[in-house]
């Protein structure tokens, strides 16, 4: 052996980076849509929310204070 070894196998490691790296912009496609999708729905809650705040009020009478006492 004389201190040699074999070379290191490029090739193999430039095909799985090549895949790890279609993969990974894969997920992060995925994850920007998620996260717009995620956006939509916060959006939407809180329109409803405030919708549900609004007809609470207008149903409960408002109270006043008598000022002559």
């Amino acid at each position: 052996m004389n201190g040699r070894t074999d070379p290191p196998p490029i090739k193999e490691w430039r095909a799985e980076q090549t895949k790890l790296t279609a993969a990974k912009y894969a997920a992060c496609e995925r994850y920007y849509g998620l996260q717009d999708e995620v956006r939509s729905v916060e959006q939407l809650r809180k329109g409803a929310e405030n919708i549900m705040r609004e007809d609470t009020q207008e149903r409960q009478p408002r109270r006043t204070q008598d000022i002559d006492r």
